[in-house]
């Protein structure tokens, strides 16, 4: 399909907003993550859930993975793991709001606004460091 420019339909669902998205293949649907740390799902332009304070702060990070909703909010430091209906699977904390995020055989990688860059096993919840930069972006 093709985007069309026009508005989005909140469908009484609280206008807000929008931090940062990220694509679901497999569902055909979109997420975005909002400045009060609630999470949408979009099906075109038209949200169709909203799961509202997922997070302390803004949504900063946001990505579909594996099958996987990967989530992180600026004040709460914490990562979510969520399913397309938005359950939380899984929770981590971690040292800052990531900036960046990303999933693959059973291995978070995430990317901080304090520099650092982590993988998290999924299973074992194991976090390592295996980046720290000089300041904070």
């Amino acid at each position: 399909g093709q985007l069309d420019k026009k508005k989005g339909i909140f469908n009484g669902h609280d206008m807000t907003s929008m931090i940062t998205i990220t694509y679901s293949p497999e569902n055909n649907c979109f997420f975005t993550g909002t400045a009060k740390g609630s999470i949408y799902k979009w099906e075109g332009n038209t949200c169709v859930k909203s799961n509202q304070g997922v997070h302390q702060g803004a949504v900063m990070g946001l990505a579909w993975a594996n099958g996987k909703l990967l989530s992180s909010g600026s004040k709460d430091q914490k990562l979510h793991v969520s399913n397309a209906d938005g359950e939380i699977l899984a929770s981590y904390d971690i040292p800052s709001y990531a900036k960046s995020l990303d999933l693959l055989n059973g291995k978070i990688l995430c990317a901080t606004k304090c520099g650092r860059v982590l993988t998290i096993d999924e299973s074992s919840k194991a976090q390592k460091e295996i980046m720290h930069g000089h300041s904070q972006g």
